[in-house]
């Protein structure tokens, strides 16, 4: 295929053009049955509801953190790498 230079045709008779492909394109989908979807063929959004406490990671963090609020009182400058090596510690 053969490059076509753009450059002097003007803007809007290329997207006159672009928009009569596109009509043309529309009609075609509609003849084959292709065309946009209506209200009768969307699907209803389905209502999930929100389960509290489900997620076990939600869980596996708030056990994780267990404690830390004890820890940071006792030990006002400690950091979290700290807590988490003497809880390991304490749990030998």
């Amino acid at each position: 295929m053969a490059d076509v230079d753009l450059t002097a045709v003007p803007l809007s008779s290329l997207t006159a053009e672009l928009k009569r492909r596109m009509e043309e394109f529309r009609q075609a989908q509609k003849e084959l049955g292709f065309g946009e979807i209506t209200v009768d063929r969307m699907r209803a959004p389905v209502a999930r509801t929100k389960r509290a406490g489900s997620s076990t990671k939600k869980q596996a963090a708030k056990k994780r953190w267990e404690g830390w609020d004890e820890y940071k009182v006792k030990h006002p400058t400690a950091k979290p790498l700290e807590f988490f090596k003497s809880k390991k510690k304490s749990a030998k």
